[in-house]
């Protein structure tokens, strides 16, 4: 796990990450093939209701309610947990779904 590295636009690691750069690569390193950006990667998993979360399921943060107003992807972790690269400033860290509620979910196929 990559707890404290920083957030880098674009980032792949492995000192620094984006959000998808972050899932993309610990879904490799699982020996799953993701694509590189974050509604790409909504649009490669099942559609999953937000009851039907499980470990290493995707969470995604979206405008308009779909794909294409995906912004934001992380890696649930259960108990209302997720593994995040947030944004510029901050370091990859867990958070919870009691501060920044996601609204799509995925289970990557």
């Amino acid at each position: 796990m990559h707890l404290g590295d920083p957030y880098v636009w674009g980032g792949n690691g492995p000192h620094g990450w984006d959000c998808s750069g972050l899932v993309m690569a610990a879904y490799r390193h699982t020996g799953v093939s993701l694509p590189r950006v974050a509604a790409a990667q909504y649009r490669a998993t099942q559609p999953i209701s937000r009851s039907q979360l499980r470990r290493g399921d995707l969470v995604f943060w979206s405008g308009n309610g779909s794909s294409s107003g995906i912004h934001h992807v992380a890696i649930y972790l259960g108990s209302g947990q997720y593994l995040e690269a947030p944004r510029p400033g901050k370091s990859v860290r867990i958070s919870s779904f009691t501060s920044y509620n996601p609204n799509l979910y995925g289970r990557v196929r």
